[in-house]
């Protein structure tokens, strides 16, 4: 199998997402803080940047970043623009009411972002 896997042009991004988290081990009802980071990675500045992120049953977010909305079980925010090489933090605070590894999938996506 062979994958090929576009370049940006001049005026795409190159968005990647990244979730951190400083705490390996939340106990059930305690508050896991969290920080989305976002790089563009491209030779262009990414215009109209958004990312969700599905919140699994039994978590909630402790509250509700600027420029961000929660429907139902889904958190989506707007970065709006990210500069070539520029870092974008979200951070966030999430509460779990089970003990266990938090896995969480997180879409980032921008109107000009290369396509992979």
């Amino acid at each position: 199998v062979t994958v090929t896997v576009p370049q940006p042009s001049g005026n795409q991004s190159d968005l990647q997402v990244t979730i951190v988290s400083p705490n390996a081990q939340v106990s059930a009802g305690g508050e896991v803080p969290l920080n989305v980071q976002i790089v563009n990675n491209g030779p262009g500045t990414a215009t109209g940047a958004t990312f969700s992120i599905p919140l699994p049953e039994g978590v909630t977010l402790v509250e509700v970043p600027t420029n961000c909305t929660l429907s139902g079980n889904i958190l989506t925010c707007t970065v709006g623009e990210v500069l070539p090489g520029q870092t974008v933090n979200i951070p966030l605070r999430l509460r779990p009411s089970q003990p266990g590894p938090l896995n969480l999938a997180v879409t980032v996506n921008a109107q000009n972002d290369v396509a992979v």
